[in-house]
Order: C-alpha cells, then structure tokens, then sequence
C-alpha cells in the first residue's frame, strides 16, 4: 500500500516549493472536479486527490511544458510515491508521445497517462482554465 501525502500536505508542498496562489487555486479547482469523476469511475479517490493537487508543482519553476520535469525533481525530493510522480509527468498535453516529446523540446519518452488515475486527473486539468470550472 503506498503512502500517500493528505490534502493539506499537498497544499504545504506547493507553497513551500513556491507556487502562487493561481497555481494553488488552480489545483484546488482541478482537484474538485478529478474527485468526482473518479467517485463516478470508481477510481482510487485519495490518489486522484492527492495527484491533482500537486499536479503542477513545477510551475514554481517554469510555466512552460518542462514543469512536469521539474515537478517530478521536486516530487522525488519530497519522497512523493512512484504513483503520484507519473500523474505529474503525464498530465502535460493531454499526453505526448515520444515523437512529439522530442519535437517539443522535452526528453524523448512517453507523456501519455496509463492510468485511471492518471487519465483523470489529465482530463480535470484540461477542464479547468486556471482556476474556474
């Protein structure tokens, strides 16, 4: 069974990485609605919660693509379990192939959400524009 951070840690995390405000907000709000598809697909709801909220942690580093990068550096420094690192990884672009990784300047692998969990909290993401539904 893997450990996973609670809702207020998460929170903690993102501001003690340096995230603004917006991007707290924004996760909250993707958070809130990842929760309820995953109440309704029956998906692990403590994994989706705890992976939207940190999704974007990167983004106190850069706004552009690499803040899945980066937010998996910060995620293996905080110990973050394997499960939450590659819903940070994969949420970027609705998921990118390899392909289109290299063409975008990102290391060449995967960035396609496996999933359930993941898949999810990559769609929420994309349903919220900043912090409003």
């Amino acid at each position: 069974m893997i450990t996973l951070p609670t809702s207020d840690e998460c929170i903690k995390m993102l501001k003690e990485s340096g995230c603004t405000n917006e991007v707290i907000s924004h996760s909250k709000a993707v958070r809130n609605i990842a929760v309820k598809i995953a109440k309704a697909a029956d998906a692990n709801i403590r994994l989706v919660e705890s992976g939207a909220l940190i999704h974007d942690i990167g983004r106190s580093k850069t706004h552009g693509l690499r803040h899945a990068i980066e937010g998996v550096k910060i995620g293996k420094k905080l110990g973050l379990p394997r499960e939450i690192l590659n819903i940070i990884e994969r949420h970027i672009g609705a998921g990118l192939s390899s392909e289109e990784a290299k063409k975008l300047g990102l290391p060449k692998k995967d960035y396609i959400p496996l999933t359930l969990e993941e898949k999810i909290v990559c769609h929420a993401d994309n349903l919220v524009d900043n912090n409003k539904k």
